[in-house]
């Protein structure tokens, strides 16, 4: 009994072992069986169909909203001397300030300065002017005296004395000629002996003395005119120019104290800062950094002291918004001022707003470890009429749309395959394939637009090089792999650095 149970455990081992024999030989049988009627099938081809229908080239890149214009009032007070501000002498100190986030109108009052050493400075100024004035206005009078001087001697006292001078000089033409008239009958009655000698000399010296007194009203006229009328005038004009130099003096004297005074009342009138523009309120505050710990270096508040052209208060526009975006250094070059953009608001939720490219920076914005070598440059995009509930800082994803065709030829790109810088097709004719050499227009990493090669209704293989030996490439000579595109599509069609050229195209899309 002991024996049988050995030989029966035996036989069941043997069994096992030939039924696991055979099963194996049968899975070999039907593993070699199936897999050569599929090597002869072939692989198995996904196929799409050439078609027409609109084409968009979309960049897709993130950015933040920001005002496009942000005014900036600043203290316009002129230092002076002696003051007490904190920020050293001529410091102003700010009495009222508007709340920081209030929304303000153009013209609202939103800082007032202090005031009142410059209403004590025009006050004295007024005095100055004051005090000049009148000196002015002796001086005018001063002038006008000279003036009213030279015309007197000119045409009254000159010409009164040349009078008295032609009648002095008249008298003793008379004269003279009455005394030779009586030196003449002396004469004869000396000669008839009616007179003496004594009598005759007496008339010969009455008319010397009338000679000579002739000669003296003469030389007196002769002078009046010749030489006195010109040194008076000559005196009278010096007296002219000197009153007219103290006029202009007193007059540019004048002139400095009123513009000072003026400057006095603009800069009174500055102490009152209004908003240019609607928008609200920012305190232009400023931090400083020191090992780490940020403490206020100034704060605007009623009491603070400001120096001059120290910002004040900041107001972002409202009514001008831009997104500003960083575009991939590889998709850059096709984005250009005056594209087209859909922006999409994480805060808006799906509202579009629609905007325009107004802004490529010519330079890559500074890189960061995380970015590797990886440059991207800022994109600004206007925002035409910005809405209602759209804020500085929010996030926002732009579209750029560099290219939009109603109706192109278009495949996926996983249908096209790069070879030495060009690209085919496999086209599929029935249970034939064809392979053909195509030119891209254009491409947004989903669909290639055609520009030959292709035709509507061609059914071509996705991934054509997963099909074997169906396609054939050709073997190109040297310096003639060139690529067959339109010049639009150029950077659009370049494969990401580090690519193998021998892939589908691609380069720069949504």
């Amino acid at each position: 009994m002991s024996a049988e149970v050995p030989r029966r455990r035996g036989f069941v081992r043997t069994l096992t072992v030939a039924a696991l024999v055979a099963a194996a030989g049968l899975a070999f049988g039907g593993w070699w069986f199936y897999g050569r009627k599929s090597a002869e099938l072939g692989p198995k081809l996904i196929t799409t169909t050439v078609e027409r229908r609109p084409y968009e080239f979309i960049v897709t890149e993130l950015g933040s909203v920001e005002n496009a214009a942000t005014v900036e009032l600043k203290c316009e007070v002129k230092s002076r001397g002696g003051g007490g501000g904190e920020r050293g002498g001529g410091g102003i100190t700010i009495i009222s300030v508007t709340p920081e986030g209030t929304h303000v109108e153009p013209g609202d009052i939103v800082v007032e300065l202090d005031s009142s050493s410059l209403e004590q400075e025009r006050t004295t100024q007024l005095i100055s002017v004051t005090g000049q004035k009148a000196l002015h206005v002796q001086a005018e009078n001063k002038l006008a005296a000279a003036q009213i001087a030279r015309r007197e001697y000119e045409f009254g006292i000159f010409v009164s004395e040349e009078r008295l001078l032609i009648a002095d000089a008249y008298v003793a033409q008379q004269t003279m000629s009455t005394a030779e008239a009586g030196l003449e009958q002396a004469r004869r009655l000396f000669n008839r002996a009616i007179i003496n000698a004594k009598q005759v000399e007496a008339s010969i010296f009455a008319v010397e003395d009338a000679r000579n007194r002739l000669i003296a009203a003469e030389a007196k006229l002769k002078n009046l005119r010749e030489f006195t009328r010109d040194k008076m005038l000559k005196t009278f004009d010096s007296d002219i120019a000197t009153a007219s130099a103290d006029v202009s003096a007193q007059e540019a004297k004048l002139t400095l104290e009123e513009r000072k005074l003026r400057e006095i009342e603009e800069q009174i009138a500055k102490c009152t800062i209004r908003a240019p523009v609607a928008g609200e309120v920012v305190h232009a505050n400023e931090y400083d950094s020191n090992n780490g710990n940020v403490q206020a270096d100034f704060v605007v508040t009623a009491g603070a002291a400001v120096r001059e052209r120290q910002p004040i208060i900041r107001i972002p526009s409202s009514k001008e918004m831009q997104v500003r975006a960083t575009v991939n250094q590889a998709r850059v070059t096709l984005v250009k001022a005056g594209m087209p953009v859909t922006i999409r608001v994480d805060a808006l939720k799906d509202q579009l707003i629609h905007g325009e490219v107004v802004k490529v920076n010519p330079y890559a914005d500074p890189g960061s470890w995380s970015s590797g070598n990886i440059k991207r440059y800022a994109t600004f995009v206007r925002v035409p009429n910005p809405p209602p509930g759209l804020r500085s800082g929010m996030n926002a994803e732009v579209r750029i749309h560099i290219e939009q065709e109603p109706d192109a030829l278009q495949v996926p790109v996983q249908a096209l395959t790069q070879h030495e810088g060009r690209f085919y097709g496999l086209v599929q004719h029935g249970e034939n394939y064809e392979t053909r050499e195509v030119t891209i227009r254009s491409t947004n990493d989903k669909v290639a637009t055609i520009g030959s090669g292709l035709s509507q209704g061609d059914i071509v293989v996705m991934n054509p090089r997963r099909a074997g030996d169906l396609l054939d490439l050709p073997e190109l000579p040297s310096g003639a792999s060139q690529i067959a595109k339109a010049p639009r599509a150029a950077e659009a069609e370049k494969p990401p650095s580090g690519e193998d050229a021998n892939t589908t195209p691609g380069g720069g899309g949504e």
